[in-house]
């Protein structure tokens, strides 16, 4: 069985891969970034899931910061986390049509390989 420590490495592993190919991808494609390349400012780590602060390297790239979410809910089906992934998608989705201004924007979900 896996330890708290084996499911956070996992975790940390996820935003990375997330952050150095699946995020430039989008970035690029969905959003036309010429220089898709990304900074790590912060990892925080709580007790359900990992939060990474990222910052595109060209600062006259929009938007500013990007929040990379890894879920880990032990011991719990992969269909659990699929439930609350949909329920801050529905959030962020909510908060957007509400809010004037600066919002939220979800980019992108991406699928776990692994079970948490």
């Amino acid at each position: 069985m896996p330890t708290e420590t084996d499911k956070l490495t996992d975790a940390i592993n996820d935003l990375d891969i997330v952050e150095n190919s699946l995020l430039p991808n989008i970035l690029q494609t969905d959003f036309s970034y010429a220089n898709p390349s990304l900074k790590t400012i912060k990892t925080t780590t709580y007790p359900y899931s990992v939060i990474r602060t990222v910052r595109p390297a060209d600062k006259q790239t929009k938007p500013s910061t990007l929040y990379l979410k890894r879920i880990t809910i032990p011991n719990k089906e992969s269909t659990i986390v699929q439930q609350v992934l949909l329920k801050e998608d529905n959030l962020l989705r909510k908060l957007n049509k509400e809010m004037a201004g600066e919002t939220v924007e979800l980019i992108a979900t991406f699928p776990s390989n692994k079970q948490s």
